[in-house]
């Protein structure tokens, strides 16, 4: 029997999803995105080119909206929904999600990384 990863949101949507950053090791993004997620030159004069998860935690540019990726989720069927007491829930199969986020990803990137 196999065994499916799933992401389970409770009181949140995908905005917030952390899984969603798998699909991006898929993905060559165009240098006018890299661009705007890499981190100023002033910091990394100072601190090295490795300012990221897990030495510095330091985010930088515009955070992808993966929020977006709720429709087409439901369209695919990789996303249930319900409540639990007054929250809704979301479940959805993880290898499907960050498939499909990838393929958009392809097709689209500017569509998650505006300013």
């Amino acid at each position: 029997m196999a065994h499916t990863l799933g992401v389970l949101l409770i009181g949140v949507g995908l905005g917030v999803c952390s899984a969603m950053h798998l699909a991006e090791e898929q993905v060559q993004l165009l240098k006018h995105i890299l661009a705007k997620i890499q981190p100023p030159q002033e910091l990394i004069a100072k601190y090295g080119k490795d300012l990221g998860w897990p030495k510095w935690d330091i985010g930088f540019g515009p955070y992808p909206d993966f929020a977006k990726m709720e429709e087409p989720c439901g369209k695919h069927g990789i996303m249930k929904t319900g409540k639990i007491g007054k929250s809704e829930v979301k479940l959805l199969r993880l290898r499907e999600l960050t498939e499909l986020y990838a393929e958009h990803l392809r097709k689209n990137p500017d569509t998650f990384y505006h300013s």
